[in-house]
């Protein structure tokens, strides 16, 4: 898959990549871009990458410390790109501002239909905002421009969120007392996308010094009072399960429980958990306004709620996907329609972006024929919803219902199929989520016959006429966040 890097910074660019097993086809993983210039990665595969993004000077190192002023490269201004790929099974990329904010970018995702090439996805500041523009939006979450500037000879390199920078924000303190003293019980439901899949459905209430969650059957998971209120904005501070306090567990651990904690905090950060939103979790992903009718100021993550505003298509906090998409999909050569290019310009801190206008008819209700949805799970899924072209389809044990029921079995998993999905001429795209992990549906019909289908970073996908078969989904959510 090839990576084009465009600089329009207005100073000479620096890349570098880094992560896990990282084979790219030609070149070096270190790149100088001249202002107005072009440079390209060949991307055969990485994990857990991050393209790194400098600018009038190199990187030092492949881990550079931004909050850390003893690391060599603090006064560089530099910020990054994450990106997981596999050349067959694709992969996801992602801005993100979790750490800091220094540099703005645009990220596109295109697809070749013949000799053109189709943009589908596409992240970026708000229309007509600028970098100074969220600079000054960071700065007015802050209670301290200090604290959270990283400047030198009167030039800022960065500006630090919460994560990095608590002493620079407001302190939730007075959210976790008002938790503490509050006598509602909360219900955080959910599924854990693991092998295999599981949903929870959680009561959570004060214990003496915990937040104590209890269900039938599971393990009892208690968060201390005493570490939360930094543990909200880092979203990784400890907790105990069946009250052995002995033995801390954290969020990294990327299990069931580990998925319920990650519930419990990100709606602290998106200001659900204070009852302004209801005291049950299922009426706030995707649906509740985030950072909006909080008791009281500090009831929320205020450092994110601005990076939303000004800058949606980044991560503002660990967990922002957990609330809206801010990943984008990447098909491998496993799929009909592998994404064929990554494009990332850099912008100057005074340019608002160019949103294309991207092609291709959205969620079409009507159409020139039809095609049938099938998602082959790995697992029975009890009480999942699938959302698919602004329509909501829901499962008893992944029995899926569009017009008449229809199930069955492959390669040992559920197949629980959706019929008579509209396609207009054309490319279609499709907003498809399953419960929380958002993907995209792209369809070509040609002359009133559905000739191509995939999901656009989501598990392999073939297309038998008129049935598009996704593949496990249970295997590809098993992450509970990409960042």
């Amino acid at each position: 898959m090839k990576i084009e890097i465009a600089n329009q910074s207005g100073k000479t660019l620096y890349t570098k990549f880094t992560g896990n097993s990282l084979t790219l086809g030609s070149g070096s993983a270190d790149l100088t871009i001249d202002q107005a210039k072009t440079g390209n990665y060949d991307l055969d595969s990485v994990s857990s990458g991050r393209i790194y993004f400098s600018l009038d000077k190199a990187l030092s190192s492949d881990a550079p410390d931004g909050a850390n002023p003893g690391d060599p490269d603090y006064y560089t201004k530099f910020d990054k790109v994450e990106i997981t790929f596999d050349a067959a099974n694709g992969g996801k990329s992602n801005l993100t501002a979790v750490d800091f904010f220094a540099i703005p970018f645009t990220i596109q995702t295109y697809i070749e239909d013949g000799s053109t090439e189709i943009a589908i996805q596409q992240f970026h500041l708000a229309s007509g905002k600028t970098g100074n523009d969220l600079a000054t939006a960071i700065e007015g979450a802050g209670t301290s421009t200090t604290a959270m500037q990283v400047t030198k000879d009167g030039a800022t390199r960065r500006w630090l969120s919460p994560v990095k920078a608590p002493s620079a924000y407001t302190s939730l303190q007075a959210y976790v007392t008002a938790i503490q003293g509050s006598s509602s019980k909360v219900t955080i439901q959910g599924t854990y996308y693991g092998s295999p899949a599981k949903t929870y459905n959680y009561s959570s209430e004060v214990s003496g010094n915990y937040l104590k969650l209890t269900m039938a059957n599971e393990k009892e998971i208690q968060i201390p009072f005493s570490s939360l209120a930094s543990a909200i904005y880092t979203c990784d501070g400890e907790y105990y399960l069946d009250g052995d306090t002995s033995t801390p567990h954290h969020v990294s651990e990327n299990d069931f429980y580990a998925a319920v904690y990650r519930d419990v905090v990100a709606s602290m950060n998106l200001g659900y958990y204070d009852g302004s939103k209801g005291n049950d979790s299922t009426g706030w992903w995707g649906s509740a306004s985030p950072y909006s009718g909080a008791n009281s100021s500090g009831h929320y993550n205020d450092y994110a709620a601005e990076i939303l505003k000004v800058y949606p298509g980044a991560y503002g906090f660990p967990f922002s996907d957990r609330q809206r998409t801010v990943l984008l999909n990447l098909a491998g050569s496993s799929s009909q329609v592998p994404t064929s290019k990554i494009k990332i310009t850099v912008l100057d801190d005074s340019t608002a972006p160019t949103i294309d206008s991207l092609p291709g008819v959205l969620n079409p209700q009507t159409g020139d024929t039809t095609f049938n949805v099938v998602p082959v799970f790995a697992d029975n899924i009890q009480g999942m919803e699938m959302h698919f072209g602004g329509k909501t389809f829901k499962a008893g044990y992944a029995n899926f219902f569009s017009g008449t029921p229809a199930a069955s079995n492959l390669n040992n998993g559920t197949a629980a199929q959706i019929n008579g999905v509209p396609a207009q001429e054309g490319w279609n795209k499709y907003d498809f989520q399953i419960g929380t992990v958002p993907y995209m549906v792209l369809a070509k019909a040609e002359n009133k016959v559905v000739t191509k289908a995939v999901i656009s970073g989501g598990a392999s996908s073939t297309i038998t006429t008129p049935n598009l078969f996704t593949g496990s989904m249970a295997t590809q959510g098993g992450k509970i966040s990409d960042t």
